[in-house]
């Protein structure tokens, strides 16, 4: 069983004075002010990182703010702080350009929407969070959520695995073909755990700098990648005047 800040359960703390119903790892809670590309901010926030493509959507991916507003609901529950508002810091690894995407005007929706999402869990997971003992993470449960754009995502690295093969193996016959699509059909999966480790690796950089006030250093950056998300945070951090107040904290709600 996993627990812990990559876990899908955690272990319940004993001076808790409620029952809680999810847990998770908050990025960080910060005192901003300052605007960025027309968002501006004044008061203290609740923020997560995200690094992976940017959404089409004006308002992000749809699990973002239930995420968000359920970690500022922890954060007061466990730790007694009033939270302003929740932001998502999107970091795009492909083209290093900073996003700031505020949900904190529609607050009392979001909660109320994830709320709901954590009985829904708990209603019809009840065999599985009996089973490992713990209390489930809030990523855990967002993943009850239909996520449209992964199959097409995952179709889509199936064709990229085949047209990089074909490249050095023009000629190719029956049997070899079926072994490539074969495994070109797995290749989501090792894009998925890269992702992953771009994803932890920018987070470890940025809480390094946080809270140790150390810069990642040329072979930290050497992956395009991480170096990318990494600008685009400097470059949108840089700009804002912070506080802070939580770096990796663990809360319960």
């Amino acid at each position: 069983m996993a627990f812990g800040s990559d876990g899908r359960f955690y272990e319940q703390p004993e001076d808790l004075n409620f029952e809680p119903r999810y847990a998770g790892r908050t990025d960080i809670l910060t005192g901003i002010q300052g605007e960025w590309s027309g968002v501006e901010l004044d008061g203290i926030y609740l923020g997560d990182y995200k690094t992976g493509k940017k959404p089409t959507s004006r308002l992000g991916y749809p699990e973002w703010p239930l995420q968000v507003c359920l970690y500022s609901n922890g954060i007061e529950k466990t730790h007694g702080h009033k939270v302003d508002g929740e932001v998502i810091f999107h970091l795009d690894k492909f083209t290093g350009i900073p996003t700031i995407y505020d949900y904190s005007g529609d607050h009392a929706n979001y909660l109320e929407a994830g709320k709901r999402l954590v009985e829904f869990y708990h209603e019809f997971k009840r065999d599985y969070i009996t089973k490992n003992g713990g209390i489930p993470s809030v990523t855990t449960i967002l993943k009850v959520l239909d996520k449209p754009a992964l199959p097409p995502w995952a179709a889509n690295c199936v064709k990229d695995y085949v047209v990089e093969k074909m490249r050095t193996r023009p000629s190719i016959g029956r049997i070899e073909l079926y072994d490539l699509l074969e495994e070109a059909r797995k290749n989501y999966r090792t894009v998925s755990s890269t992702a992953m480790d771009v994803g932890t690796r920018v987070h470890e950089l940025i809480e390094q700098y946080l809270v140790h006030g150390k810069e990642p250093s040329k072979r930290e950056l050497f992956n395009k990648e991480v170096k990318a998300a990494w600008d685009a945070f400097m470059d949108m951090w840089s700009t804002l005047t912070t506080e802070i107040i939580m770096v990796e904290a663990r809360i319960f709600g």
